[in-house]
Formats: C-alpha cells, sequence, structure tokens
C-alpha cells in the first residue's frame, strides 16, 4: 500500500473519492452478495463439501448466477459470448502451460535442479542462509518454469535442506508459494503476464515494464517474512 501510494504521488495519479463511513456503509451493503463469494469458498472447502479445485467452479457459477439473476447484468447472448472468449483465451494459455511443463521436465531430466540444490545445501545449514538461498533459487526458477509445476517438482527436493537447517516447513510453504507467485510476473515465463497480455492486447514488453517497479514490494515481503516467522505462523499456531 505503501509502494502504491508513493507511486501514484510521483506519477500525479487521479485520487478517488475522500473516505467516508457512509461510503464505506453503501459500498459494503451494495456489494454483499459479491463479498459472500469468499464466505462460500472457504466454508465449502473446510467443510468438505468441496475441494480447492472444485472451488473455482463454484466461484464461477455463483459468478454468473449474481450477473444473471441478482444484478441482471448479462443477458444470455451476453454469456454465450464470455463463455467463448473464456474458452478461447484458456486455451491459449494452457498452450503456454504446456509448453512450460515440458521445459520444466527437461530441465529436471538435465539434472540442473538436483545440482543447484545440492551445491546450496553445501554453502550453509544456517536457517537464514537457507532461507535466503531457497528464495533467490524459486525468484530465478519462476522466470523459467510455471508455478504449480515448479512447486510440485522442487518441494520434495528442498524439504530435506528445510529439515537439516531447522526451517519450519509450514513458514516456507508459506514463503514458496509467495515466491512462485512472484515468478508469475517475471518473464520469460511470467504466466500473469502473457494473460494480461491477452486479455489487454498490450505488448508483453510494456506490461513488463509497468510490472517491473512493483516486484520490489513483493521481494521485500517475501524476506520480511523470512526473519520474521510470526507473521506466517501467529494464525496457525493460534487456530491449531
Amino acid at each position: 500500500m505503501l509502494w502504491i501510494a508513493v507511486f501514484a504521488r510521483r506519477r500525479s495519479l487521479p485520487s478517488g473519492a475522500r473516505f467516508s463511513l457512509a461510503t464505506v456503509w453503501a459500498t459494503f451493503r451494495d456489494g454483499f452478495m459479491p463479498l459472500l463469494t469468499p464466505v462460500i469458498l472457504i466454508g465449502g472447502i473446510v467443510s468438505g463439501v468441496f475441494t480447492p479445485t472444485e472451488a473455482a467452479a463454484v466461484a464461477a457459477l455463483y459468478a454468473t448466477f449474481l450477473a444473471t439473476a441478482v444484478y441482471r447484468e448479462v443477458g444470455w447472448r451476453e454469456l454465450a459470448e464470455i463463455i467463448r472468449s473464456t474458452v478461447v483465451d484458456t486455451g491459449v494459455i494452457m498452450l503456454v502451460v504446456s509448453m512450460a511443463m515440458i521445459y520444466g521436465y527437461l530441465v529436471t531430466r538435465a539434472g540442473l535442479t538436483d545440482a543447484i540444490l545440492v551445491w546450496m545445501a553445501g554453502i550453509s545449514t544456517d536457517p537464514t542462509v537457507v532461507g535466503l538461498m531457497i528464495i533467490g533459487f524459486l525468484l530465478i526458477v519462476g522466470c523459467f518454469l510455471e508455478a504449480t509445476a515448479a512447486i510440485i517438482i522442487l518441494t520434495p527436493v528442498l524439504l530435506p535442506i528445510m529439515q537439516v537447517s531447522g526451517l519450519d516447513p509450514m513458514h516456507m510453504g508459506v514463503i514458496i508459494v509467495l515466491t512462485m507467485m512472484i515468478g508469475l510476473l517475471t518473464p520469460p515465463f511470467g504466466m500473469v503476464l502473457f494473460v494480461l497480455n491477452r486479455i489487454s492486447g498490450i505488448s508483453l514488453h510494456r506490461i513488463v515494464v509497468a510490472v517491473a517497479p512493483f516486484l520490489i514490494p513483493l521481494i521485500a515481503v517475501d524476506v520480511l517474512l523470512l526473519f520474521f516467522p510470526v507473521l506466517v505462523l501467529f494464525l496457525p499456531r493460534l487456530i491449531m
């Protein structure tokens, strides 16, 4: 938030309406139905009604219900066009994902990831040093491998190094996910970059340049979570 505030001031971006409780209440009242989405998703996952993967379909169905039946902003003709464009966009993205996973398979078969991890383990077993090396390694990996494939391939390899150095697996699990999320924004295989390119029609180069400044606070938060595990572990420890 601080980074965006500084960024907005430096670029003299237009500001919105001033804060007021009346506006908050009016916005909350108007957006109450959409705000139920995370309640339905988290409640359904925790209660076991549906899996996290199925939750995406539930969210899509709920959004369709709101748009067509509650707010009546989308008719059947518009809905058909939305479905058609979604299928096309999904096809394009999945093609990129499939190529990225093939690339990840080749990198793994070549033994590159294992060699780097053995090298990391030989440098230090200090938790902070190992954590920083894992973050740096995953930031590089995120430039070339699709996030899901990288997590599936690398987590079993990283786990023994975490255990030897005394890093909490839950703590590092959040850091790994956050780091790979940052990888979705880094070229040449940043999946979110391709999605933005497809949806907006803006060139990939312009998107990369625009996104680059926001990588700084993301990496800063990543490192902050490493140095202060309580930021990650406070809630799990409270619940568990």
